[in-house]
């Protein structure tokens, strides 16, 4: 049989998909375009590429039809219309029925779908459906893969005594003649217990709860002009460098916020693997209820990827950073872009995990920021090959 191959007439261009999403003039369907494309790009691992003027594909599928007509198409893609939102889907999987129905409103053709607003909800099936498995912080129900079983307090509280006993007097005096303030040793003890003290195989560290406290104090008394400031953390985790940096602008009576970002939720319950879960499953307000003050006047708590809650984010100007989310150079050369164009000569960001033997990545995207003039850095090591880069923004060259 002689095969038709005909050309189809959505071909995939050069086109800026980037430039493309940004055009969209409707406000909403601009903003779920960008979460699906991070969506689509987190599971097909693949580039998208525009198809015809108004098509984002991922990946290539060859198909052939009984008649022997056969063409190329996008494996995957999506396209925000003006009238919704379309995703190129099919039925041919198992609990297919099911899982439309689970969606609300929408409609359906034979190999579309069309959604108005791309709400949690919607994410949410798709999640679970394992289209999307990774796209939007599917945490589960124990993230951490821990439980209480068979941990004593006493076990946590032995921990916390061995880390407590663990001075770095060259470290904490360094911090102290570079920035002039260092937090209550209390308060960082304190505040170490449910949120640094968990069970793991290596020593527990928490230095940088000093050097945030310390660089933030100083950056305020050298801007006194600045009333409200915005930071911005990457990698949330249970909280403790978050309420540190809250610390610091109480004491400095700073009206500042910090919006801090991560995979895993602040308001559901979970296991955190630390002294708090013999208590049972807690939300992170609840683990840092101790400093409910400090958290309600100075933090807002955001889930998600950084990849895809930044790009929502309307911080036009960042003036304190602290990124201890991804660790992979990938990652961090992306926050490090965001937050420079963001930032003015004199405004600060750190970098956690400086570490060549465990984060290549991270060392390779400092290092190519300070290298192009963006930064001038300062490593302080803090214990072994591990340290924290403190950059500070310089005039753009």
């Amino acid at each position: 049989m002689e095969t038709d191959v005909t050309e189809n007439k959505t071909q995939p261009t050069s086109a800026s998909v980037d430039e493309f999403i940004e055009g969209n003039e409707n406000t909403r369907r601009r903003a779920d375009a960008v979460v699906a494309l991070e969506m689509y790009k987190a599971v097909t691992d693949l580039p998208p590429v525009m198809w015809g003027p108004s098509i984002i594909g991922f990946g290539t599928h060859h198909y052939v039809y009984d008649s022997g007509r056969e063409g190329i198409v996008p494996a995957a893609g999506f396209s925000p219309r003006k009238a919704n939102m379309t995703f190129y889907v099919g039925d041919e999987f198992e609990g297919a029925e099911a899982l439309y129905a689970r969606l609300g409103k929408h409609k359906k053709s034979a190999a579309c779908l069309y959604i108005n607003k791309l709400s949690r909800r919607i994410r949410q099936v798709f999640i679970e459906k394992g289209v999307w498995r990774i796209a939007y912080a599917p945490y589960g129900e124990n993230p951490l893969n821990v439980t209480p079983n068979g941990t004593t307090r006493e076990t946590y509280l032995e921990i916390g005594r061995k880390a407590r006993s663990q001075t770095h007097p060259a470290f904490l005096n360094s911090l102290k003649e570079t920035f002039g303030h260092l937090p209550p040793e209390s308060f960082i003890h304190d505040l170490a217990l449910p949120t640094q003290v968990v069970v793991k195989n290596s020593d527990i560290l928490y230095l940088h709860g000093y050097l945030l406290y310390g660089a933030l104090r100083r950056y305020l008394d050298e801007h006194p002009e600045i009333v409200a400031p915005n930071i911005l953390e990457t990698g949330t985790a249970r909280g403790f460098g978050t309420v540190c940096m809250a610390k610091a602008l109480a004491d400095s009576e700073s009206a500042g916020k910090i919006t801090s970002i991560d995979i895993l939720p602040s308001q559901e319950a979970i296991y955190w693997n630390c002294i708090r879960d013999l208590e049972g499953k807690s939300t992170r307000f609840e683990l840092l209820d101790h400093w409910k003050e400090l958290v309600e006047n100075h933090i807002i708590f955001l889930q998600g990827h950084t990849q895809i809650v930044l790009r929502q984010l309307g911080m036009s100007r960042i003036h304190f950073a602290f990124l201890d989310g991804g660790h992979d150079y990938e990652t961090l050369r992306m926050e490090l872009a965001y937050v420079s164009a963001r930032q003015r000569p004199g405004d600060i960001v750190i970098c956690d995990d400086y570490d060549e033997s465990q984060f290549p990545g991270v060392i390779q995207a400092v290092e190519e920021a300070v290298s192009s003039g963006l930064y001038k850095g300062r490593l302080f090591q803090s214990h072994g090959n591990r340290g924290y880069m403190y950059c500070t923004r310089q005039e753009s060259t």
